[in-house]
């Protein structure tokens, strides 16, 4: 298997196992938070997403869908929002339409299946930020996305949620 076939893979894999854990997600429970200072399941399903988006739009030198969309406006965000530094104030406040947001998921990810089809094995290695391509989409963004997925599978164990293992 080439390593363009895994990170899609991997991708396709990550996004599977959040519409599985958020579909028994309730909107009380999507915005609940363990304490003050720690994030929500909806905060963190959003993050995780935002940070796709950005990754690759990134890597492939595009506008993010957010922007490019108007996604942001249509959940009543500003442009340049991404979670990165969120302060608990802004956290305890952070909501958006489920429903809204979940079209922009769908649409994140069939552009992500796209632009990993259109990468090269070769295109891995070139710089990236402060690393390469290929450690900026396995490390900076499909193992950020599995390490927000384990937090929201803790928060919903705190609930005394079950989810797939």
């Amino acid at each position: 298997m080439d390593a363009i076939t895994l990170l899609a893979q991997g991708f396709d894999q990550l996004h599977e196992a959040l519409q599985e854990d958020m579909a028994s997600v309730d909107d009380e429970g999507r915005w609940w938070q363990p304490s003050a200072n720690n994030n929500h399941i909806g905060f963190l399903f959003w993050h995780i997403v935002r940070d796709e988006d950005n990754v690759l739009s990134f890597v492939r030198d595009k506008t993010e869908l957010w922007k490019a969309d108007g996604w942001h406006e249509r959940l009543g965000m500003a442009p340049e929002e991404q979670g990165t530094g969120m302060d608990a104030a802004r956290l305890a406040a952070f909501r958006y339409d489920p429903h809204e947001f979940e079209q922009y998921a769908e649409a994140v990810w069939e552009r992500t299946g796209r632009e990993l089809r259109e990468l090269r094995e070769q295109d891995l290695d070139k710089p990236a930020y402060q690393w390469t391509v290929g450690r900026l989409l396995t490390e900076g963004c499909l193992g950020h996305g599995w390490e927000h997925l384990g937090e929201i599978r803790y928060a919903k164990g705190l609930r005394g949620w079950r989810f797939k293992e």
